[in-house]
């Protein structure tokens, strides 16, 4: 992944989650916690409708939460 001044970053997650040839569906947690996350959380994460759990603690993301999430 990269950031947005072209340098690569690591993210550490981890995930529960089904998936098909490499292709991830039916993710139900996502812990991407101590990651160094900034701006905001994109709104498309509220269309992940099978996800239960999702850790983003430990970070620096800005704004609020997207009505997508609620």
């Amino acid at each position: 992944m990269m950031d947005s001044d072209g340098g690569f970053i690591q993210l550490v997650y981890a995930c529960t989650c089904a998936y098909s040839d490499g292709v991830i569906f039916e993710l139900h947690e996502l812990k991407l916690s101590r990651n160094h996350l900034t701006r905001r959380i994109p709104p498309d994460i509220g269309q992940m409708r099978q996800l239960e759990s999702l850790d983003l603690s430990h970070n620096m993301l800005l704004g609020q939460l997207p009505p997508s999430m609620s």
